[in-house]
């Protein structure tokens, strides 16, 4: 396997195990929408730092649509979705039902960026889709509501791939990942209810401050490290938006895995 691909499976490793830390942090009364504005900020006072020191932090203004869909209607959307399909449901189900991404994916490529579905993919989307299933297990509680939230943690996460394939032609892998979470953090802010949040962090224990620096943490390494791994940045470069989505179902492993009893 290239280096692409194993960049893409080791932020899926990364990833993946985010739902430990969303459910610990629910335990201290912090909802869906604050557990991703916190993971977000974290991740995006990481970035911001990285950016400034390699100067990578600078962007057209005519190009602040594209990172705010990647912001707000990709990264935050499916963040709080999939956070949402973890407190409805156990987490091996959501995993599930987040990566049908790679169904949209590739009708999303088709559409806007030219792919063309071979038989090859097909197979490829069934084993890697197959293999998630088989590995978290069709078991656990689930809901009417909580299939909306992962199916909607599925097309924000496509999104993710097809807006920073687009992202990648002009701007580098730092930037695109950086102001990615930038927006999404910012965005977070203005719908987590900001004082209750404050009041939250200001009464739990000191754990639950590991626990929101540890999924920042993990967002910023499932985004940036060696040198950046997820749709729309350094593992996404090497390969097609799609393929690199097969390679993200990798996730969903990690996620059953923690998701055992």
């Amino acid at each position: 396997m290239k280096k692409g691909g194993w960049l893409v499976l080791l932020a899926g490793c990364f990833w993946g195990s985010m739902g430990l830390f969303v459910r610990g942090l629910g335990e201290y009364g912090f909802d869906s929408v604050q557990v991703a504005a916190l993971r977000m900020t974290v991740a995006a006072a990481l970035f911001l730092i990285l950016m400034a020191a390699r100067k990578k932090a600078k962007i057209s203004l005519k190009d602040l649509p594209l990172f705010l869909g990647l912001g707000l209607c990709s990264v935050l959307f499916f963040t709080v979705c999939y956070f949402l399909a973890i407190q409805a449901m156990s987490m091996s189900t959501a995993a599930i039902l987040l990566y049908t991404s790679p169904v949209w994916v590739m009708i999303l490529s088709v559409a806007f960026l030219g792919e063309k579905i071979t038989p090859r993919k097909l197979a490829a989307l069934a084993l890697a889709f197959g293999g998630c299933v088989l590995v978290s297990g069709p078991g656990g509680t689930v809901t009417f509501q909580g299939i909306l939230f992962g199916l909607g943690s599925g097309i924000g996460y496509a999104l993710y791939s097809i807006l920073g394939t687009v992202a990648l032609r002009k701007y580098s892998t730092l930037t695109v990942t950086g102001w990615t979470f930038l927006v999404a953090a910012a965005g977070s802010w203005g719908v987590c209810r900001p004082g209750e949040m404050l009041a939250l962090l200001e009464a739990a224990p000191p754990e639950s401050f590991f626990g929101g620096a540890a999924a920042g943490g993990r967002a910023y390494l499932g985004g940036d490290s060696l040198p950046l791994l997820y749709p729309g940045n350094g593992g996404d470069r090497r390969r097609p938006g799609s393929h690199s989505c097969h390679g993200g179902t990798f996730n969903g492993y990690p996620s059953g895995v923690a998701g055992v009893p």
